[in-house]
């Protein structure tokens, strides 16, 4: 189910890709990629407050997984959550993700103090 919410992703039927991937979360709640697919999902359609608890559930079923971490910081900074987002980024450069620079910037804009 994931592989189709994901081709379905990347055809840009965001509302139908989330139907699949919420599907393939539910048959598999354990899955780290069931939760971290449909936590994009919610953060593409603009639903931050559950795309940050399907990333959060990822990072909590698979720790080392980089990724997750670096797109529950975009979702904490879409929430205004800033600080919550400069922990989740540093957890994900810990682990050797390749970040987006111009995220890293407009964070560090954020979070700097006058």
């Amino acid at each position: 189910m994931c592989q189709a919410g994901k081709l379905l992703a990347r055809m840009g039927r965001a509302d139908e890709a989330l139907s699949h991937f919420r599907a393939a979360a539910e048959a598999s709640p354990r899955s780290a990629e069931c939760q971290y697919c449909l936590g994009i999902a919610y953060s593409r359609t603009g639903n931050m407050d559950e795309a940050i608890v399907r990333l959060q559930n990822t990072t909590q079923l698979d720790p080392k997984f980089g990724p997750a971490y670096q797109e529950l910081a975009i979702a904490l900074f879409q929430s205004g959550d800033y600080l919550g987002a400069s922990k989740q980024i540093e957890v994900a450069r810990r682990l050797g993700c390749r970040l987006n620079p111009k995220f890293v910037k407009a964070l560090a804009d954020r979070t700097r103090q006058p």
